[in-house]
């Protein structure tokens, strides 16, 4: 999957949510004190949010191809994933 350079974080920035889609969401939800306004409702939303746009990030970082060390492989500087050797 290709990603953009960078990934809007905020959920607020991302996509608009009216206030009677977060009464909808409080209705659906075990009961709660969700505060005024479902302040945490909102808090919750936004960590949730930002949370997976890092976890994604990173995910994409580790996928990418990495050159191996000459420790870690006896042949010339290749790529990990086209390295014979078995060494990886």
């Amino acid at each position: 999957m290709e990603l953009p350079s960078t990934l809007c974080s905020n959920a607020y920035d991302f996509a608009f949510c009216p206030e009677p889609c977060y009464d909808r969401l409080v209705d659906l939800a075990d009961p709660e004190d969700w505060g005024p306004s479902n302040r945490i409702l909102k808090n919750y939303l936004s960590f949730s949010f930002s949370r997976v746009v890092f976890l994604t990030e990173r995910d994409a970082d580790q996928t990418a191809p990495q050159l191996a060390t000459r420790s870690r492989c006896r042949s010339s500087m290749v790529a990990e994933s086209s390295c014979s050797c078995r060494c990886a």
